[in-house]
């Protein structure tokens, strides 16, 4: 039997539909609720039910207040790991122990997934004191310096459509501060940041871009210890880390 592109009454009915709604969900930057899904697919909910609980269960999308949800980066996952080209992580890993071994801290790589940036990859100090962030941690981009280059690292239109997402569900957000912090970003070429949530870390966070395209496709952030120990500063470190972000763009 040859597999081809208009074989439609070979194809499953049940994997159409959780792939109809992966590809829903990937163009939404916020979560959103069964209903929306129903109406947007013109399901039922009873036909939604069952693929939603699959997806879920299997880690492709992630469940929110409100009964919502939103795509994770799974499948950005499973298509890095593809062997046909060489990978960002295939790349990249090297090149953070590399600057773990110099810097004597650890190094993590984030992507952005809608409205949040996810950490994909992480490479830990060999020093006896280091901090290491849990790959699959995530968090809205406006709280995280990951997060921020991502988004200091979009074209405009993409970047106004995520901040009026994340807007309408953190109303203490200060747009006009926010914007200009993220045009800082954009022309510096990086972030040293006090951490959004941990004293005495120190986050140097730079963007990854292919040649091509100028968008952030992820980050390569350090969380500076303070060791108050002879060693390497912040500006050295930011410098590594630079160097570093080169190396990796070079074979991307």
């Amino acid at each position: 039997m040859t597999v081809t592109k208009n074989n439609e009454k070979y194809l499953a009915p049940a994997l159409l539909k959780g792939l109809e709604v992966l590809e829903l969900l990937s163009s939404k930057n916020t979560p959103i609720n069964l209903q929306t899904i129903c109406d947007e697919l013109k399901m039922s909910k009873n036909q939604l039910f069952r693929t939603v609980v699959t997806l879920y269960s299997r880690g492709y999308i992630e469940k929110y207040p409100g009964d919502t949800y939103m795509i994770t980066s799974k499948l950005f996952n499973l298509g890095i790991k593809t062997p046909s080209k060489l990978s960002l992580l295939e790349v990249a890993n090297p090149i953070m122990k590399e600057v773990t071994d110099l810097a004597k801290q650890s190094c993590h790589l984030a992507i952005r997934s809608g409205i949040q940036m996810v950490i994909t990859h992480r490479v830990e100090s060999t020093h006896f004191i280091s901090l290491a962030i849990s790959v699959g941690y995530r968090k809205n981009l406006t709280k995280s310096s990951s997060g921020l280059v991502l988004l200091a690292n979009l074209n405009e239109e993409e970047q106004a459509n995520i901040i009026q997402s994340i807007a309408s569900i953190d109303t203490s957000l200060d747009i006009a501060e926010l914007k200009q912090q993220l045009a800082k970003i954009k022309v510096d070429g990086h972030v040293v940041n006090q951490n959004f949530f941990l004293k005495y870390i120190t986050d140097i966070s730079v963007p990854l871009c292919k040649i091509e395209n100028p968008d952030a496709i992820a980050t390569l952030t350090v969380p500076y210890i303070d060791k108050r120990l002879p060693g390497i500063s912040v500006n050295d470190t930011l410098d590594i880390l630079k160097n570093a972000a080169k190396k990796i763009e070079k074979q991307l």
